[in-house]
């Protein structure tokens, strides 16, 4: 998959970088199997279809420390 594929992944998570250190935070929903399929088992698996929302998975507390806060993050990002 060519680079240019995964810019809306990248878009979504770069932003929030600092937080995927995190083991708490999981990216779930249609970039999974794209995800295994270039990474973790490439040449395997049915082909995808990309897509453009990201679904990212949090626990209900998640302390920010001296990082904004994922929302200050989603916020910012979605209204450049």
């Amino acid at each position: 998959m060519p680079d240019r594929q995964i810019e809306p992944l990248l878009r979504a998570l770069i932003p929030i970088r600092d937080y995927l250190a995190d083991r708490r935070i999981v990216i779930s929903g249609g970039w999974v199997p794209i995800i295994y399929q270039r990474y973790v088992l490439p040449g395997k698996g049915q082909p995808y279809l990309l897509t453009v929302d990201v679904d990212v998975v949090v626990p209900n507390r998640l302390d920010s420390g001296n990082r904004p806060s994922l929302r200050h993050l989603m916020l910012e990002e979605s209204a450049a």
